[in-house]
């Protein structure tokens, strides 16, 4: 094939009419359509015009110094709409994409290209943070697709690198931003969604479409340049989600986003969750997401979800939290010597005569003891299951009334079992004692056929400790662990 050089090249190379084609596409016909997920499983393709990637565009530029995107990561799917701004906009202002898998591909990035610009969603931030993986020349952050806590952007300014972080909203109708909130330093609350980007308007509206005041919850409305054509090939669901309103007497396209937001006294809008995430419970309405709220104000809370459990009139709201992991080491030996103690106040008294003790193996369902018919063919059936791994050492974690241990310590070189209640431990030591000794006037023991069982205070801080108790109390090499 041959090659040639084109800067090498004289005018009478090239012939033909030099004026650039006119464009056959305009503004109001699509730039593309991208995918998002439906409540019914189906995707819907978001139909998006050149103009609403223009207006996206002319906003970042004008919101942004076009230095900042002079090494911007493009780190998202092009079938995510953040992929748009990360790759679109840096282009359009003589800035550079650094394109790479994901964006917890970047500690692990080769090009010798400074990053200046990451836009990302804040779990990946988060897990750069704990990786200590962002590097010192960024210098803005911009998050988006899920919501901020200012936990997050705190740690981000304590790297001392980090000029600006921006919180960003916008359904993929509205062409991927449609308000944005620049965070401060000094910022105390929990950072909010903003206000509406250039040529983009934003209404909060009641059940019956009505404005609502300052701090009462409705839904988010969004209008202007931005503003996609709809749903391809939906018509139906085109009609359903963007709608005709008179609002302060004028009409407007709005979109309906289904998220639950409120005004603030300073003109920012509050995320308060989707609208399908209400909770009707024994009459009340319930905003999970108000609840979450509460519980992250608890010192020692990093993160917190509510979701409803249950079915018919045992529904419940169950609240789970994630503690913050410097506050979550310092009270671990209180924990479990309250747990030791409830254990011990809780069984005290019971007794274990048999090696098939079934005491506390109730049904799930019923709450009652579960026959002791059943429960003596899953023993069995447990029991033969693992003699078929011919396994010579053997630990079991939560021995209970030894149920297994009993019909396996006397076939093994070694079974270790820990259990959390003294008592049960020692009656299961005996029990054991007596199983190993009947059974081997008929069957053949394994060699130094014995059984450690302890009650260990040490069961839950972890598996190495775990393992360094273990075979510290019954004298195996450490490199068994």
């Amino acid at each position: 094939m041959e090659r040639r050089c084109l800067d090498t090249f004289g005018t009478d190379h090239w012939s033909g009419n030099k004026t650039n084609p006119p464009p056959k596409a305009g503004m109001e016909h699509l730039a593309y359509v991208i995918y998002t997920s439906g409540s019914t499983g189906q995707p819907k393709g978001v139909m998006i015009t050149h103009q609403n990637v223009a207006a996206l565009v002319a906003w970042s530029i004008d919101e942004f110094r076009p230095d900042s995107f002079a090494g911007t990561l493009a780190s998202t799917s092009i079938t995510f709409d953040l992929s748009v701004f990360e790759c679109l906009v840096p282009i359009c202002c003589g800035g550079s994409v650094v394109i790479i898998a994901n964006i917890l591909h970047l500690p692990h990035l080769t090009s010798k290209h400074p990053i200046t610009f990451i836009n990302t969603v804040p779990s990946g931030i988060n897990e750069l943070i704990r990786v200590q993986g962002i590097p010192s020349s960024v210098k803005i952050v911009g998050l988006a697709g899920e919501p901020l806590r200012k936990t997050s952007v705190d740690a981000l300014y304590q790297l001392g690198h980090i000029d600006r972080v921006y919180n960003l909203y916008g359904p993929t109708e509205d062409t991927t931003y449609s308000t944005y909130s620049a965070i401060g330093r000094e910022e105390t609350s929990e950072p909010t969604i903003g206000r509406p980007i250039a040529n983009t308007e934003v209404y909060v509206l009641d059940a019956y479409r009505l404005p609502t005041p300052i701090g009462i919850p409705g839904e988010l409305y969004i209008g202007g340049a931005g503003l996609a054509q709809g749903y391809l090939n939906r018509p139906e669901l085109t009609a359903e989600r963007f709608v005709e309103l008179e609002v302060f007497g004028e009409r407007k396209r709005l979109y309906r986003t289904g998220d639950r937001v409120s005004w603030r006294a300073d003109g920012n809008l509050l995320f308060l969750g989707r609208l399908d995430h209400q909770i009707k419970l024994r009459g009340y309405r319930i905003e999970p997401g108000e609840i979450e709220a509460v519980l992250r104000e608890h010192p020692q809370v990093a993160e917190a979800l509510v979701v409803l459990n249950g079915e018919g009139d045992d529904k419940r709201l169950d609240g789970y939290v994630v503690a913050k992991p410097e506050l979550d080491a310092a009270p671990t030996a209180t924990r479990l010597e309250h747990w030791h103690t409830l254990y011990e106040a809780t069984y005290d008294g019971i007794t274990i005569p048999s090696d098939f003790d079934i005491t506390g193996w109730n049904s799930s369902y019923t709450d009652e003891a579960l026959p002791a018919g059943e429960m003596a063919i899953w023993v069995d059936e447990t029991v033969e299951r693992i003699r078929r791994l011919s396994g010579r050492r053997m630990l079991e974690i939560g021995c209970g009334t030894g149920l297994l241990l009993t019909r396996l310590a006397s076939a093994s070189e070694r079974y270790i079992g820990l259990d959390f209640f003294r008592n049960s431990a020692r009656a299961v030591k005996r029990n054991a004692g007596r199983a190993t000794r009947s059974r081997s006037r008929g069957d053949s023991p394994g060699p130094g056929a014995r059984a450690g069982i302890s009650a260990i205070r040490q069961h839950g801080r972890g598996h190495s400790q775990l393992g360094r108790t273990v075979f510290s109390r019954f004298g195996l090499p450490a490199g068994c662990a």
